[in-house]
C-alpha cells in the first residue's frame, strides 16, 4: 500500500485492524443514498468517483 497523504502509517494500520478489506471492480457502486447506514470508505489504491444522477 502506498503512503496516504492524510493518514500516518500508524493510523492506517489501526484502521486495517478493524476494517473489512473490499476489492471492487470498475463501475461498481459502493453506496446508494437510499441505504440507511453510511459506511466509511478509504481507498487504498485506484480512483473513486462520487456522482449524483437525476
Amino acid at each position: 500500500m502506498r503512503d496516504n497523504p492524510n493518514l500516518s502509517p500508524k493510523q492506517t494500520d489501526r484502521i486495517r485492524s478493524v476494517a473489512q478489506l473490499l476489492s471492487v471492480q470498475t463501475g461498481e457502486v459502493l453506496y446508494e443514498p437510499s441505504q440507511p447506514d453510511v459506511p466509511m470508505f478509504i481507498a487504498l489504491e485506484g480512483i473513486v468517483a462520487i456522482s449524483k444522477t437525476g
